[in-house]
């Protein structure tokens, strides 16, 4: 394992800044605080390793790094401004990128054949464009048809001939993934086409279990923090007490509410990202005893 590194003082500065907040948790803060910095340290180990030839599932663990990493900051920030019910739907967000990423690291396991899945992850961004050309299209001509016209002229520039290009591509490079019901075509990057069949297939190869050395099921976070977070994500009724004020009257602005759902949910999806993440890039970070050496706490009640 590599040695353990100090916090850096940007990082402390923040750390400092937190003992003045009123609205989040100071040991939830200062815990999602030193997973942030952990991600900061490994995209760092994975900039300066010696440069080789990086494989598919490296090249996408880096967006995903990236993307995830972006997603935590942002609960940080808006938690620690009293925003916590917002920071549920980013929190979901990791949730269902971890997800999809453990998917896209495990497939050839989860299938037993070559992993198609990771190529047509990336070739993938042709369909979900093909799809919103297409609403925009038929958008247009509703509006013309009306005697009405577009204000704005934001999709116009896609050359529709090489999307559909793209698009037929697709259907022959991957025809597993592609469906057609009633004459549609319905196309999925992976054999598994929703979120919580992927979640069990890939609890059911054991290897985050494994990997962790504890009981992590993905299926179980969808059931229940996925489920419950979409209702903040779809405005349902039930997330009426979350932007209830102590005098339980409906108010606007932030408030300390709802915060430890979102806390506990981001930084345990960052923890696992992380460690399949330094597995997948032959990383020596010590993540548990980096974190542990910066002061996180690993607990969940006072």
């Amino acid at each position: 394992m590599k040695e353990l590194i100090p916090l850096k003082d940007g990082w402390r500065e923040k750390l400092d800044e937190l003992g003045e907040n009123k609205f989040a948790d100071i040991r939830q803060s200062k815990n999602l605080l030193f997973v942030l910095a952990l991600y900061e340290l490994l995209m760092e180990e994975v900039n300066t390793k010696k440069k080789s030839k990086k494989d598919e599932l490296q090249l996408i663990s880096n967006i995903f790094l990236t993307h995830i990493n972006q997603l935590g900051n942002s609960v940080f920030q808006l938690i620690t401004t009293g925003n916590g019910s917002s920071s549920i739907i980013l929190s979901r967000a990791v949730l269902e990128s971890l997800i999809d990423f453990s998917y896209l690291w495990l497939c050839k396991d989860i299938t037993g054949q070559p992993p198609l899945e990771r190529r047509a992850w990336v070739d993938y961004s042709a369909v979900r464009k093909y799809g919103i050309h297409n609403k925009w299209k038929d958008f247009i001509a509703h509006r013309q048809k009306k005697g009405d016209s577009a204000e704005f002229e934001v999709l116009e520039h896609w050359d529709s001939q090489q999307l559909k290009e793209r698009v037929e591509k697709y259907d022959e490079n991957y025809p597993n993934f592609v469906r057609t019901n009633n004459n549609k075509k319905k196309r999925s990057w992976a054999l598994d086409d929703s979120l919580d069949k992927r979640a069990r297939r890939v609890d059911d190869t054991g290897k985050i279990k494994e990997l962790l050395n504890m009981d992590f099921s993905l299926e179980e976070q969808y059931i229940v923090a996925y489920k419950k977070s979409s209702e903040f994500v779809h405005g349902t009724s039930s997330i009426i007490s979350g932007y209830l004020g102590e005098s339980r009257q409906l108010k606007f602005g932030p408030n300390g509410l709802n915060t430890v759902f979102p806390f506990l949910m981001t930084n345990n999806y960052l923890i696992v990202f992380a460690t399949i993440y330094n597995k997948i890039n032959r990383l020596k970070v010590d993540i548990v005893g980096q974190l542990s050496f910066w002061g996180y706490e690993n607990k969940t009640t006072d």
